[in-house]
């Protein structure tokens, strides 16, 4: 591969579950490539621990959203492309397993699935 195709330099891209585990390690890889990440995630302090293990702190972004209250989503990424222009890309990592084709996925099933954990803040 060459340097070109293994940078993300400039380049904005959402990283979902950024707090912890494989969305975590995405995010520091991606932010030492030269990305600008914007890192999602329902715990603030886990995501500040996210950029700090980075050693990036200035192509970091952080963004405390649960995605499963679903009806915020889609004004917290229209005003994260206001804030911050163009996204380049996303990369899921949040959320519970359920292995189902995308076109299967709705809020009630996501919903259904969520009730074992406690949304933050509610």
């Amino acid at each position: 591969m060459s340097k070109q195709q293994d940078s993300f330099e400039g380049r904005s891209i959402l990283v979902s579950g950024a707090s912890s585990g494989i969305g975590r390690a995405i995010a520091i890889e991606l932010l030492q490539r030269g990305a600008r990440a914007i890192l999602l995630g329902r715990r603030e302090h886990q995501l500040k621990e996210t950029v700090r293990l980075s050693g990036c702190e200035e192509r970091a972004e952080i963004h405390v959203l649960d995605l499963a209250r679903i009806d915020e989503i889609v004004p917290a990424v229209n005003n994260l492309a206001a804030r911050l222009g163009r996204i380049y890309g996303l990369c899921h990592c949040a959320g519970i397993v359920q292995t189902l084709p995308l076109s299967a996925s709705t809020p009630e099933r996501v919903r259904a699935r969520a009730r074992w954990y406690r949304p933050c803040g509610r």
